[in-house]
């Protein structure tokens, strides 16, 4: 474990100490799609967001996701965010911004899109009631955001977004998301799209015509960390 994540460790349990509301959940490390996992079964609150550990929260961003979904009477809220390099400090957040009400389909056409939000799991904060037994995230696969975020909007009545910037995510050399190609990418992203596939049927035009989007979008981002001399991967792609 990190010296960062150690200290953030440290940070939550002393908290506990001060608020019994929090718990700290010890098990083996399965990956970050089974430490969600476990946290969603164990949560018996109304509401869920997630914070991967290396991230920072403006200091009202719980508070300005809860304070939306609740006046709106939405099932998901979503705020924006904003990515610093490692060694840097995230910059101050914008002073002025707006919130919308977006219908599932809207919601699911944006964020295929990319435009203001994308899949990731963070920045959100969901109604509890929407992980139901069979909504959790594939452990042993990368991308997992991919393969859950849109089977929660699907089944949200209302979801409420808002441009005001409120989670920092911090991009390190040897991130998922770098260069770097692991055969593990390619055999997740197979695996995610051919789940997409299977419910691309279920979905509006305008949705299938985001979802095409966003496939060819992770492809050519998977594809193009394969090495020259991956020949078997990029015959296969």
């Amino acid at each position: 474990m990190m010296a960062a994540q150690i200290t953030r460790l440290l940070c939550v349990m002393s908290s506990k100490k001060k608020d019994q509301r929090i718990r700290v959940l010890h098990k083996e490390n399965g990956g970050l799609s089974d430490a969600r996992n476990v946290a969603i079964d164990k949560c018996n609150g109304d509401w869920i967001t997630f914070v991967d550990s290396d991230d920072y929260l403006a200091l009202d961003s719980i508070e300005t996701l809860y304070s939306i979904v609740v006046e709106r009477e939405a099932d998901i809220a979503i705020m924006r965010i904003k990515m610093f390099y490692e060694n840097t400090e995230p910059t101050e957040k914008e002073k002025s911004f707006t919130t919308q009400d977006l219908t599932s389909e809207k919601t699911l056409i944006e964020m295929f899109y990319q435009k203001w939000f994308d899949i990731s799991a963070y920045a959100k904060l969901f109604r509890n009631s929407l992980f139901d037994n069979d909504k959790r995230y594939p452990k042993g696969l990368i991308y997992e955001d991919l393969a859950t975020t849109y089977l929660l909007i699907q089944k949200a009545r209302k979801v409420v977004f808002t441009s005001k910037i409120g989670y920092y995510y911090l991009l390190r050399k040897n991130s998922i998301d770098a260069n770097t190609y692991d055969p593990k990418k390619y055999f997740s992203c197979t695996k995610i799209i051919k789940q997409l596939e299977n419910d691309y049927h279920k979905t509006s035009p305008n949705v299938q015509k985001a979802l095409d989007c966003r496939i060819v979008s992770f492809l050519f981002h998977v594809l193009l960390s394969i090495p020259n001399d991956a020949k078997k991967y990029k015959i296969l792609c």
